[in-house]
């Protein structure tokens, strides 16, 4: 018998985490209006992102490349997301 030792996933998403500190008051606008239309939750299902006081939380799909454009489309420096995706 085969024994497996560490972290196994079969997930196809990954933890996100933005801090809105790295974000200006137009892109917490906009990101906070992009993630919280009701589209949002139907075209990206392995995705959900919560809007907290000082940051947004969430899992992101491994094949959602539209929500990491969506930020790169409003300036927000990719050095900022934390994303294992």
């Amino acid at each position: 018998m085969k024994i497996r030792n560490g972290f196994v996933s079969n997930s196809s998403s990954s933890s996100f985490c933005l801090g809105k500190s790295y974000m200006t008051q137009e892109q917490i606008k906009l990101f906070s209006e992009w993630v919280n239309r009701e589209e949002y939750a139907d075209e990206y299902c392995e995705t959900y992102i919560d809007e907290h006081k000082h940051y947004f939380l969430g899992k992101i799909g491994h094949h959602d490349e539209k929500t990491l454009n969506y930020l790169s489309k409003i300036g927000v420096d990719k050095e900022y997301v934390s994303c294992a995706c």
